[in-house]
């Protein structure tokens, strides 16, 4: 049986000798300064260490003296008690339910509830909502609290520590059965077209957890790194505790390995160096106690649209896929290898091209390929008279594209190589004498070419990449094509093909203003609100969901960012399910300049409310977030002629929260009120609101950041 511990990709930079962040004290001497998450004032407090059942319990806020009574975070105590934690964010009460008890606390009360019957606290103490950098816990009073569920508490002055003993409980607390150590026994990999993997062989069960390192953002190579806790190498590896193995296929560089924590519990950490960015999966073989750490592509989108002027089926990926075809009757199946599918969208409508619809979904591997191969299968369902043949499958670039009718335009080929750099080929069937011309007036590149050996035909390519703006195929006269490349500002041209006679015409265009931007290197993080299983606010009459309309805009905020010289990030890029804290994580780790979260707002009992609201995280004194929110709000009303419905500050949200940089989310509009949720259902203005979200970050950046 196997188990699927991992398919999120977690970026940050810390090498194969770092150390997570646990918060302990040595000799109990500690003190530090927490903030009051209802008033917003700091107090010097007295760190205490926290034991439960003679094991350390630590966490990102440590627990405290207040007034002389022990605070502790609930969660992390009492679900270490085997009790179960709920928070009510509207009443600042936090529920504590076992078998027999129910305790009810609310912040900053010195009455609590237990199974329904009110009682004083102890010395009057209430439960606080206390933040230690950055990160706010619900502390509540320890002994009460452990008491109450039958757990003797204890004190040891010398060392500032609280002991737990559930042992004297009457119920058995829910922990996890003592771990015994095991031993990594091989490490090995297996790599071919359809598979890029790395196994770890193991002397028994294990937990893993993985983080990703993508140290290419910074100059190096990115790493996947697997932490098996209660493990170590079994001698056969190595007595020195080291493992290195060099691989250079199949995408992996190297495989390393040491020990990389004894105390509290030895973590054994793996390394697997990669050459280049990738998708990946992790899981653990219980029958075999082997972990699986899988590289894969990404079928990111399956869409209908123009490539060339013609309609095409467009497969989309992460990275250039490997593929099979298999032509069944009146079904083209295309067989993505090595992939896994990461968006939810099970079929598409089509009705052209001789297409009636597309199916898309993992597929079990039958006879034709390997049990454990990872294969995403599209299936394009055909009209009748159709036929397989009737339809062309390319591989261009990271797509698959299959052509609906043929592929107009075979002899033209345009692809951005970079933020400031594209290049156009034509491939000709035949060496043949070429004319260029170029109009330095008009900004256009002319080039001639005999009809009798391009496939071309009339048509007009609008490309608006701030290379070039647009390539015009003309029939210039009965034996010539001509191809009219319109230079945007900025753009100069090099013809690549030395020779005048060629069969293989390559232009490459350079936009040296591009290269001047003074955005280049500032990082925005861009966060399309909800997303998978949770769509978000749902529009009463057209039924639109916030996580498209948030993806859509979100998209269209990337690209004139990155045609502005931005570098951007997005938490997801596809319709898939995203933690709020790993969206927060994602900026953190890559050391964004800004983070921007997109939303489209509801008001459920009022279809009469409109307008922009931008909210923000106002207790942090390091970042300037309110500032940023204002910027926002202005350039949002500007741009949408909006409502003004205010600039909030939300504590609470977890990505405006968590985050280290300038952070705002961004309440586009109401999707409740009528008039607005005809305007989100356009493109024209889900585009409006990307331009007014970009000004905004454009602004922030020109009047705080780059003066600062």
């Amino acid at each position: 049986m196997r188990r699927h511990l991992v398919f999120i990709m977690l970026v940050c930079t810390i090498v194969l000798g770092a150390v997570f962040p646990a918060f302990a004290v040595q000799g109990g001497q500690n003190t530090i300064d927490v903030v009051d998450g209802t008033t917003q004032k700091k107090h010097r407090v007295h760190v205490v260490s926290l034991k439960i059942d003679g094991k350390n319990v630590v966490g990102d806020v440590p627990a405290i003296l207040h007034q002389d009574r022990t605070l502790v975070p609930i969660r992390l105590v009492v679900e270490n008690l085997g009790a179960e934690v709920y928070w009510d964010q509207r009443t600042y009460e936090v529920t504590i339910q076992t078998e027999d008890k129910k305790i009810v606390l609310k912040i900053d009360s010195s009455q609590a509830s237990i199974n329904g019957k009110t009682v004083s606290l102890p010395d009057g103490v209430p439960p606080k909502l206390y933040g230690y950098q950055g990160s706010y816990r619900t502390m509540v009073p320890l002994r009460f609290v452990s008491e109450t569920l039958g757990y003797e508490v204890n004190w040891i002055e010398s060392t500032r520590t609280v002991p737990v003993d559930s042992s004297g409980s009457s119920k058995t607390p829910v922990s996890p059965p003592s771990a015994q150590t095991v031993r990594v026994k091989d490490i090995d990999y297996d790599i071919s077209e359809r598979k890029s993997k790395v196994l770890i062989k193991l002397s028994g069960k294990a937990d893993v957890t993985s983080s990703y390192l993508q140290g290419s953002k910074h100059g190096g190579s990115d790493r996947l790194v697997l932490d098996i806790a209660d493990c170590e190498f079994d001698e056969s590896i190595g007595n020195d505790k080291l493992f290195e193995k060099a691989i250079y296929k199949g995408g992996i560089m190297k495989i390393r390995g040491s020990l990389f924590q004894v105390e509290p519990k030895k973590i054994t950490r793996i390394v697997i160096d990669l050459d280049s960015p990738k998708a990946y999966s992790v899981e653990f073989d219980e029958d075999s106690n082997t972990i699986c750490a899988q590289f894969l592509n990404s079928v990111t989108d399956v869409r209908v649209e123009k490539r060339y002027n013609a309609d095409a089926v467009v497969i989309r990926s992460k990275k250039p896929p490997a593929y099979n075809i298999m032509k069944l009757g009146n079904r083209l199946v295309i067989d993505v290898l090595n992939a896994k599918l990461d968006f939810n969208k099970s079929q598409l409508s089509v009705s052209k091209g001789g297409v009636s619809r597309v199916r898309i979904a993992p597929f079990t591997p039958d006879s034709n390929y390997d049990p454990d191969d990872k294969i995403v299968r599209v299936v394009l369902d055909l009209d009748s008279g159709k036929t397989p043949e009737d339809f062309l499958v390319e591989r261009e670039g990271n797509d698959i594209v299959v052509y609906l009718s043929g592929k107009p335009l075979k002899s033209f080929d345009y692809q951005k190589k970079a933020f400031n750099r594209s290049t156009a080929t034509l491939s000709l069937e035949k060496s043949v004498r070429y004319d260029v011309e170029y109009d330095r007036n008009a900004s256009e590149l002319r080039i001639s070419v005999p009809k009798d050996v391009a496939e071309l035909e009339k048509s007009l390519l609008e490309i608006y990449d701030n290379i070039i703006e647009y390539a015009r195929i003309k029939d210039s006269t009965d034996k010539e094509y001509e191809i009219i490349f319109k230079l945007a500002d900025g753009t100069d041209y090099t013809l690549e093909t030395k020779s005048s006679r060629s069969d293989r015409i390559v232009i490459r265009f350079d936009n040296k203003g591009l290269e001047e931007s003074k955005y280049a290197g500032r990082l925005v993080v861009i966060d399309a609100g909800h997303g998978g299983r949770a769509p978000g606010a749902v529009s009463p009459n057209l039924r639109l969901q916030e996580k498209d309309l948030t993806l859509d805009t979100a998209q269209r905020l990337e690209k004139l960012l990155k045609e502005s010289g931005f570098d951007t990030y997005m938490t997801r890029e596809s319709d898939v399910d995203v933690g709020l804290s790993d969206r927060a994580n994602a900026a953190n780790v890559r050391n964004a300049a800004v983070f921007v979260s997109i939303h489209y707002n509801a008001h459920p009992n009022d279809p009469g409310i409109k307008g922009v609201q931008v909210l923000y995280y106002g207790n942090d004194p390091t970042r300037d977030n309110k500032r940023f929110a204002q910027i926002m709000m202005e350039e949002m009303c500007a741009e949408l002629g909006a409502p003004d419905r205010g600039v909030v500050n939300r504590p609470n949200l977890v990505v405006i929260r968590d985050t280290k940089m300038p952070a705002v989310l961004v309440e586009v509009g109401f999707l409740t009120n009528p008039e607005e949720e005809l305007l989100a259902s356009t493109a024209s203005y889900r585009q409006k609101a990307a331009q007014a979200i970009f000004n905004g970050i454009k602004r922030y950046f020109d009047e705080v950041l780059l003066n600062n």
